[in-house]
């Protein structure tokens, strides 16, 4: 870890506007020579860790799937064995809090959600964005996940490839404003990476599970290896779960207000995951997200708190009968994000995350 601690305020405010030189320069390469993902099924079709990189890819993609393989080979078994069993002992409860709270979590940050608002893909596809995340989340977060017959290696670097390219296209469009700082810059990258492992933990315990300080740190750690395969600099993945809590709060301080894109983000949601509730179920999820964001962020993201909310929540029977939501499998989305990831690892599909031609795809 370098001296320089992640939150500090000067650090940040230089890595808001640097993005992710490695994945940015493959990235320009292959549009530059005409390299269309879209259409080429080995791209789709590679998809675990042990398979040969295609010799048909272009040279620049050849070497950066082998530097992230060799990456891999680096990795300490404790890093990861930990934070995968505590992922395996909350699964269900992760990825509901996934839609719930993490993404939401994001959405606060004003500047960084005109990089989402303008990608259009979570407002206009929510259906199709929220599967693709949770089945990325399974592919980095499962027992051997890096090893032989896992994906994590693979998922990441196409995700990587595919925040790049959304760089690319956002820059090239002309109508970014650069105020907001590089699109899908560092400072917004370790934030993400704070919401799907440090927040997720806060979500849990406001959900009224009991998380040890070790398995905190185990998770955290996790998915501070996830987020080098991510392209995440060092200096902004936490050494302890204190640097992770300053982190956070410093991240949050200087990016969260309300923003119409983030309530706008926000709102497609909790309209799409509205349908994962029975008709006759009495939680919102804006409610339950409202719950756990807290008063707040809550206004930010166009949430109204209530009286009423409070004393659920803080009911021990308004706390299980959530619990008990998760626990059942009531989401149907959780249920399609399930069936998507079992697809993929059967190998029957060819589009997991693609690298985008344009902000629409």
């Amino acid at each position: 870890m370098s001296e320089l601690k992640s939150y500090d305020p000067i650090h940040l405010s230089h890595m808001r506007h640097e993005g992710d030189e490695v994945a940015d320069n493959v990235v320009r390469n292959l549009f530059e020579i005409g390299y269309n993902p879209m259409v080429e099924q080995e791209y789709n079709a590679y998809q675990f860790n042990d398979q040969p990189i295609p010799t048909s890819f272009p040279s620049s993609l050849v070497a950066y799937f082998d530097h992230l393989k060799k990456q891999a080979r680096g990795i300490p078994d404790d890093n990861l064995v930990a934070g995968q069993a505590f992922f395996a002992k909350y699964s269900q409860e992760l990825l509901a809090i996934l839609g719930l709270l993490s993404l939401p979590y994001c959405y606060a940050a004003a500047d960084g959600a005109q990089v989402l608002y303008k990608s259009k893909r979570i407002r206009q596809s929510p259906e199709k964005r929220l599967p693709e995340t949770a089945a990325f989340v399974f592919d980095v977060s499962e027992a051997n996940a890096f090893l032989n017959g896992g994906k994590g290696i693979v998922s990441a670097g196409k995700v990587r490839l595919m925040h790049a390219a959304i760089r690319y296209h956002i820059v090239k469009s002309g109508h970014w404003n650069a105020s907001f700082g590089t699109p899908i810059n560092q400072e917004d990258m370790a934030g993400t990476n704070l919401a799907f492992s440090l927040i997720s933990i806060r979500g849990l315990r406001k959900l009224g599970y009991q998380v040890t300080f070790a398995e905190a740190w185990s998770f955290i750690d996790m998915w501070n290896s996830i987020g080098r395969f991510l392209g995440v600099h060092d200096t902004l993945l936490p050494s302890d779960t204190r640097e992770a809590f300053n982190l956070e709060k410093a991240i949050a301080n200087r990016n969260f207000r309300k923003s119409n894109e983030g309530v706008e983000l926000t709102k497609a949601l909790h309209d799409h995951m509205r349908i994962s509730f029975s008709d006759n179920s009495p939680i919102d999820p804006a409610a339950i997200t409202a719950y756990l964001v807290g008063d707040k962020v809550a206004p930010m993201l166009g949430l109204e708190t209530s009286t009423i909310l409070p004393r659920l929540m803080e009911g021990i029977s308004g706390l299980n009968a959530i619990k008990s939501l998760l626990r059942n499998d009531g989401a149907q989305k959780l249920k399609q994000a399930k069936k998507l990831y079992e697809t993929q690892i059967s190998g029957k599909t060819l589009e997991p995350f693609r690298l985008l031609n344009n902000l629409t795809d």
